[in-house]
C-alpha cells in the first residue's frame, strides 16, 4: 500500500468544523507533484514524516527527502514513514510480499527493522509513534475492519518499559461499553503514550504513562481522539463536533488543561475535514484536511505569532538589552502583525535573522545567535509559509 490512509480511512465511516484557528497559523504543506499528502510526526527540529501517493518523504527545513527504498521481501513503495524522533530514526509498517500482512519497522543506523506481534484474529502490526529513546507505540489490528489491541515495543536499552512487547491493558469506559480497537499513537520522552479507543459507545481518547495507569476522555462528551503528546504534556487530537454525523471533525490542542478548538477555515474552506496527528515541544501541530473533493492534504498548525514574536523580544531583552537595533526590528515586525501585514512582519523578521548571522561572533554569542535567528526563522516560517 504506497500510501497510508489509515487515520483519515478508519474514521471515515465516522467523520469534517465548530471555532477557528484560536490565534494560531494553519498552513497547508503538500509533497511536490502528489495528488494526496498526509502529514504524520513531527519532531523538535520541525521534520515531518509524510506519505503520499508519488511516495513517503521527510519534510526537513523546507527540502523533502525521499525515504530509502522498501527491503525486498515487501511490497515496493509500502515502508513509508509515518513516525520519526529528534534522532531521525523512523518507523512505519510495510507490506510483505508473500502474504500481504502489514509488518511494523523501525530504522536506525540506516537500517530496516522489522517486527510483528500479530495474531490469528489481528494478522497486522504498524508502528504509529517512536519517541527519543527508540521506544515503539504498536496497533496491532485486522485490516478489514480495522479492530485491534495497542502496545508498546521496547527495543532496550531504555528502562521506562519492559524489553519487548507490552500490551495495553483493556480500558475501562462507561458502563457496557464493548472496545472494538485500541490505537497508540504518539509518545513523549517520559513514556506517556495517547491514542484512541473505539466501542460500540463512542470514540474516546486515551494517555497511559509507563506506572500502567491509563486515562480515557472526551471533550464535551463529544467522540475524540488523541494522536500527539509532547514533553511538555500539551495532546493534539480530533473531535467530532456533529456526532453521529461524522462528516466534520475538528483540531484540538489540550495545554495546561485547557482544551482549545482549532478548525483552520482559511485553509480547509468548507470540507471542515482534518485530523491532528502530533505536536512537537515548539507547539507545532502536524495532521491533514480533506478538500470539497475528498483528496488529503498536508497541515501543519503554528502557535499564536503574536505569543512567538512576544517571547522572542522577551528573549532578546533578557540577553541583549533593550534599546539596540535587534529590538528595532522586532517592534517594526509587531506593529505589522498588529495590523494584519504579515508580509512586512515576514520582511522585518527576515531582516532580524540576518543581523543575528552577521553579528554572530562579534557583539553576538554564536549560540545566542543561532537561538535568535532560528526563532525568527521559524516565525517567519509560520506567518509566510514553508
Amino acid at each position: 500500500m504506497p500510501f497510508h490512509v489509515r487515520s483519515a480511512a478508519c474514521a471515515a465511516a465516522l467523520l469534517v468544523s465548530f471555532g477557528a484557528s484560536a490565534g494560531r497559523v494553519c498552513r497547508q504543506l503538500d509533497i511536490p507533484g502528489s495528488s494526496e499528502t498526509q502529514l504524520w510526526q513531527i519532531n523538535s527540529a520541525g521534520q515531518i514524516a509524510a506519505t503520499s501517493d508519488v511516495g513517503g518523504f521527510i519534510y526537513s527545513a523546507g527540502t523533502w527527502i525521499r525515504d530509502p527504498p522498501t527491503p525486498p521481501g515487501y511490497q515496493a513503495g509500502t515502508a513509508q514513514a509515518i513516525a520519526l524522533n529528534d534522532s531521525g530514526e523512523q518507523g512505519g509498517y510495510g507490506i510483505r510480499a508473500d502474504d500481504g500482512s502489514e509488518q511494523a519497522y523501525y530504522q536506525s543506523g540506516g537500517a530496516f527493522h522489522f517486527l510483528s506481534v500479530g495474531t490469528a484474529d489481528f494478522p497486522n502490526t504498524e508502528t504509529r509513534g517512536i519517541n527519543n529513546a527508540g521506544i515503539l507505540s504498536l496497533w496491532v489490528l485486522d485490516s478489514n475492519d480495522f479492530s485491534g489491541p495497542g502496545g508498546i515495543y521496547n527495543p532496550g536499552p531504555s528502562t521506562l518499559y519492559p524489553l519487548g512487547f507490552t500490551a495495553f491493558p483493556t480500558p475501562t469506559l462507561p458502563a457496557g461499553s464493548t472496545v472494538v480497537r485500541v490505537l497508540p499513537v504518539n509518545m513523549n520522552d517520559a513514556g506517556r503514550v495517547v491514542g484512541s479507543i473505539r466501542s460500540d459507545s463512542g470514540y474516546f481518547a486515551f494517555f497511559h504513562d509507563p506506572g500502567g495507569t491509563t486515562t480515557v476522555y472526551q471533550l464535551g462528551s463529544l467522540p475524540t481522539r488523541a494522536a500527539g503528546i509532547n514533553n511538555l504534556g500539551d495532546i493534539a487530537g480530533t473531535i467530532f463536533p456533529n456526532a453521529p454525523d461524522f462528516s466534520v471533525s475538528n483540531g484540538y490542542v489540550r495545554s495546561n488543561g485547557v482544551d482549545t478548538i482549532i478548525t483552520c477555515p482559511e485553509v480547509i474552506g468548507a470540507s471542515g475535514f482534518l485530523f491532528f496527528e502530533s505536536i512537537n515541544d515548539a507547539g507545532v501541530v502536524s495532521g491533514q484536511f480533506n478538500d470539497a473533493e475528498g483528496n488529503a492534504h498536508g497541515l501543519v498548525v503554528y502557535p499564536s505569532a503574536e505569543a512567538e514574536l512576544d517571547d522572542l523580544l522577551s528573549a532578546l531583552e533578557e540577553e541583549v538589552g533593550p534599546g539596540e537595533s535587534l529590538e528595532s526590528k522586532l517592534r517594526v515586525a509587531e506593529a505589522d502583525l498588529a495590523s494584519g501585514n504579515s508580509a512586512g512582519a515576514c520582511g522585518a523578521l527576515r531582516a532580524f535573522a540576518a543581523e543575528t548571522r552577521a553579528q554572530s561572533g562579534k557583539t553576538l554569542d554564536p549560540t545566542l545567535a543561532g537561538s535568535l535567528g532560528g526563532e525568527a526563522a521559524a516565525l517567519v516560517k509560520s506567518l509566510c509559509g514553508p
